[in-house]
């Protein structure tokens, strides 16, 4: 995807399924869903619309 990439950081606690959030340049944070376990993972999201991402 093109756009703008950046780590999520997980907020929920730890197993297979979390929650992740990121801000964008404007200082609004969003949330994003992923089967990971990780504590950060990249998430790339359009300029126009931040609110839309995806994994990396």
């Amino acid at each position: 995807m093109r756009g703008i990439t950046v780590m999520a950081v997980r907020t929920t606690s730890y197993g297979k399924r979390g929650t992740y959030e990121y801000t964008d340049p404007s200082g609004t944070t969003h949330s994003y869903f992923r089967e990971a376990s990780a504590s950060e993972i990249e998430v790339s999201y359009h300029p126009d619309d931040p609110a839309e991402s995806v994994g990396v």
